[in-house]
C-alpha cells in the first residue's frame, strides 16, 4: 500500500487530492530527516514515485509478454515493451544515483 501512495504522490498533490495525506506523507519525510524542508520532501516523494512506477512497470513486462504472444500479432508490441523496459532500466540506474545522493547530502545534515 504504500508503494502505491508513493507512486501516486504526485498525481495526488498535483490535483490537490487527499490534501491531509500527502502533507502527512511530506511531514513524514521531513521526520525521518529525508528532507529538510515540504519542497524538498515534495521532489523526493516525486522522484520516488517515478522510480516505484518505472520498477512496476518493468517488473511486470513479463507477466504482460506471457499470455500476449499469440496468433494475432502482438509479438511486435511484446518485444517493442522488452526493449522499452531494457532502456526504462538505464533510466532507473541514474533515479537510483540521484536518490542515494539525496540521501546522503541529508544524512550529512545536523
Amino acid at each position: 500500500m504504500a508503494a502505491t501512495l508513493i507512486m501516486y504522490y504526485e498525481e495526488s498533490s498535483n490535483a490537490m487530492e487527499a490534501l491531509g495525506v500527502t502533507g502527512r506523507m511530506r511531514e513524514a519525510m521531513m521526520q525521518a530527516r529525508f528532507a529538510t524542508s515540504q519542497g524538498s520532501a515534495h521532489q523526493l516523494l516525486c522522484m520516488w514515485g517515478q522510480h516505484v512506477k518505472l520498477r512496476f512497470t518493468t517488473g511486470n513486462v513479463p507477466i504482460a509478454a506471457s499470455g500476449s504472444a499469440d496468433s494475432s500479432g502482438a509479438e511486435p508490441a511484446v518485444a517493442a515493451v522488452q526493449r522499452l523496459a531494457a532502456t526504462a532500466k538505464l533510466s532507473s540506474t541514474a533515479i537510483n544515483r540521484a536518490l542515494l545522493t539525496q540521501t546522503a547530502a541529508v544524512a550529512e545534515l545536523p
